[in-house]
């Protein structure tokens, strides 16, 4: 009995050993989600990958992104081309040879974004990418990434600083009676916390870092009539701060290498539709969007418009730029200023409109058949 006692404990102490080597491995990995440095798919660990997202990608990106997914854990490459690829990258620390690293350490979401890669990889090169050509070296300025924000979960440690020191993350409903509990939340960081409220706001935290250093947390809300906010929160010297928000979908939103990020957001100056633009990092450490000349309507920028009377049109935003008269016709309606002007593309030409002044209803009678939503 005694022998079988000394047996069982021993199995113990070996399974917690082994669960804890997991458990490193994966809360390395877990410290680097978000980050926009270095990665050719950043959130590969925790964010299922569709074909659309990675159908502009090449042959040697998609391995690479494959393998990269390996290379976070720590795993050691028997190509000299990864190997030497990895070792320029700052977060990479080599750790397993290939025969010591175990498959079973990756996660579900892992494993279907190395599927899908390869899969890919294999679709536009049969046989896949060649790996080890001469000349590799000079093919690695082409390994841009792809971004997106990270979910987190609701409850997680992660350093959030860049200090080394992980924080306890986590949010709460303020009323766990409420119809939607969520809609008004605390996150909590350690011992600080924040209290944010949305409609229909999602339990999940999301996360991404725009210097490669710092994770900006964000909760995102689905919002009434699908209007979607996503509000962004940092963490500095046991303080958190509400930075801003984004108007938009947290799968939609694109984060780029400069640290700048893409999405939508609503535009109702003719009808019902949203632009694309673009948000980074501004003046007090706050959200801002990036300013632009004009906008692109997102999604009806083609849907036909019945233009009911002749309207002036200009070359540019100016009265005082060249213009003509636009006859009634079906048009389209493709940039705007989101102000005052947008530009009329019909079959005879286009131009830019101003339609600041006029009322909905005004609008609405000179541009028949616009798509309207609450």
């Amino acid at each position: 009995m005694k022998k079988i006692r000394t047996i069982l404990i021993m199995w113990l102490i070996a399974l917690c050993c082994i669960t804890r080597v997991k458990e490193n491995v994966l809360a390395a990995n877990i410290n680097k989600i978000g980050r926009t440095a270095d990665f050719i798919i950043q959130d590969s660990s925790v964010i299922s990958y569709t074909s659309d997202d990675i159908s502009e990608m090449t042959a040697q990106q998609l391995c690479y992104a494959r393998n990269e997914i390996y290379a976070r854990y720590g795993r050691a490459f028997v190509s000299p081309e990864l190997q030497d690829y990895f070792h320029t990258k700052s977060w990479y620390n080599e750790r397993y040879s290939p025969e010591e690293f175990q498959e079973e350490w990756l996660n579900e979401t892992e494993k279907s974004n190395i599927k899908l890669l390869l899969a890919r990889e294999y679709e536009i090169c049969p046989g896949g990418y060649v790996l080890d050509q001469e000349g590799y070296r000079e093919t690695w300025g082409n390994m841009a990434g792809i971004y997106k924000l990270a979910d987190m979960g609701t409850d997680l440690k992660i350093d959030l600083d860049g200090n080394g020191v992980t924080e306890e993350i986590s949010v709460h409903p303020v009323d766990s009676r409420a119809y939607n509990p969520y809609d008004e939340y605390r996150l909590c960081i350690d011992g600080a916390w924040i209290v944010g409220s949305g409609e229909y706001v999602d339990e999940r935290i999301y996360g991404v870092s725009l210097d490669g250093v710092h994770t900006l947390l964000v909760i995102f809300e689905y919002g009434p009539s699908d209007d979607p906010v996503c509000t962004f929160y940092g963490y500095d010297q046991g303080v958190i701060r509400m930075l801003g928000t984004i108007p938009d979908n947290v799968d939609r939103i694109a984060v780029n290498e400069d640290g700048s990020m893409d999405g939508c957001m609503r535009c109702d100056l003719i009808q019902t539709d949203s632009i694309y633009a673009s948000w980074r990092i501004g003046a007090g450490n706050m959200i801002e969007r990036i300013p632009q000349e004009y906008y692109e309507f997102a999604f009806c920028r083609d849907y036909p418009i019945t233009l009911s009377q002749p309207i002036t049109v200009y070359s540019n935003m100016d009265f005082s730029a060249e213009s003509y008269i636009l006859q009634p016709q079906t048009v389209t309606i493709p940039y705007t200023d989101t102000v005052n002007w947008v530009y009329v593309q019909g079959e005879t030409g286009g131009g830019w409109f101003c339609c600041g002044n006029m009322s909905w209803d005004e609008k609405r009678q000179l541009f028949q058949g616009g798509f309207e939503a609450d």
